[in-house]
Order: structure tokens, then C-alpha cells, then sequence
């Protein structure tokens, strides 16, 4: 199983997608209460909340043993933040803030090894992995559109980010961006990206 292709899978069929966003507490079972609540994923809220480097890669393992998306919004779209964040094990992030492609272009670099990226394996969360390629990495723009339209707009290659997701991790973030980008620029997204 690949939970982070299964929730793609899903918010791009625009079922109903439920999770939570671990701000104030996070310890590694919490993971399992959100599985068997059945929520579809938790993001672990690095850009806001307190949390330590051994509880996430915990909380990491834990979702990857079960199964269960488990993502990291990372203080920024920095180079060293996302590199970071990735190395901890999520199956997924959740950038905050992007605007534009030279910022999606930074987040590429932190994710990917060379030759795509710039990226050097490694973490403690990347035990568990045979491969060190993340072809299933899963990377949000959050909230703000705008560096998703511009990409949009300059026609950049989508196979440059495999297992990309598009404005945010559910439904209601879709809904932001198209009422922010506008419903004819989002149904124009649609039709060049394929979902």
C-alpha cells in the first residue's frame, strides 16, 4: 500500500477528504487514534506548532507502519526547512506559502535527489526506505494558489513533481483556490495538469 497515493487518489476524485492539523500536541499514537477515527491523513504542523525532530520521525514511522498519510507542513518553502522536514519520514508536505515557480523550483531541489534535484539522502525517518527517489513524494502548495497558477500558466513539465498534489491536502482548500484564482482558471488547470 502507498498512502500517499491513495490520498492523491482521492482528493483528485473530489470525494470527501477529513484530517487533522497537529499543532499543539503530537505524540506517535495520536497516529493511530486519527487511522482508527477514520480520518484519510494528519498533517504535523512544523510552521506553527512546538513539536521536537524524534516525536515527528515517530509520528512518521508510526503512519507508515499503519499505513495512514502522515504529512509535514514545514516553517517554509526554504531549501533547508524542506529538506529537513522530508528527512524526518512523511509521505507527504504540505508548503506553506508558495507564490511563484522559483519557490516550487527550491521545494523540487529539497525533495529530489540529483538529477532532478539536489537533495542528499539520509534522516532518520528514511530508515525504512529502499529507495531514496521519493517517486511518491507528495507536495502542497497550502493555502495560496498563486505559485500553482503561475506554474500553471508557464506550463511547467508536471512530471518534473510526480505524485504532485495542487493547491492543498482536501476538498474545502480546493474550493479556496478556485474561488480565488477564479472558477475559469481553475477548470483551465484542470484540463492541462490532467486532474
Amino acid at each position: 500500500m502507498n498512502p500517499a497515493a491513495e490520498l492523491i487518489t482521492k482528493i483528485n476524485s473530489y470525494r470527501i477528504t477529513t484530517g487533522v492539523l497537529v499543532t499543539d500536541h503530537l505524540w506517535p499514537r495520536l497516529i493511530e487514534i486519527c487511522k482508527l477515527a477514520g480520518l484519510d491523513y494528519a498533517i504535523i504542523d512544523c510552521e506553527h506548532g512546538p513539536h521536537d525532530d524524534t516525536t515527528i520521525a515517530q509520528a512518521c514511522a508510526v503512519g507508515r507502519m499503519l499505513n495512514f498519510p502522515v504529512l509535514i507542513r514545514p516553517i517554509s518553502y526554504a531549501y533547508d526547512q524542506v529538506r529537513r522536514a522530508i528527512d524526518l519520514g512523511p509521505c507527504g508536505l504540505m508548503i506553506p506559502s508558495v507564490e511563484n515557480v522559483e519557490q516550487l523550483d527550491i521545494v523540487r531541489d529539497a525533495v529530489l535527489l540529483p538529477p532532478r534535484g539536489r537533495r542528499r539522502p539520509g534522516g532518520w525517518g528514511n530508515h525504512w526506505m529502499d529507495d531514496f527517489q521519493y517517486d511518491t513524494a507528495s507536495v502542497g502548495a497550502g493555502a495560496d494558489p498563486r505559485g500553482w497558477a503561475q506554474r500553471r500558466q508557464e506550463h511547467v513539465d508536471d512530471r518534473q513533481w510526480p505524485g504532485a498534489d495542487t493547491t492543498g491536502l482536501h476538498l474545502s482548500l480546493r474550493r479556496r483556490a478556485e474561488r480565488r484564482v477564479g472558477a475559469a482558471a481553475w477548470a483551465d488547470r484542470q484540463r492541462v495538469w490532467g486532474n
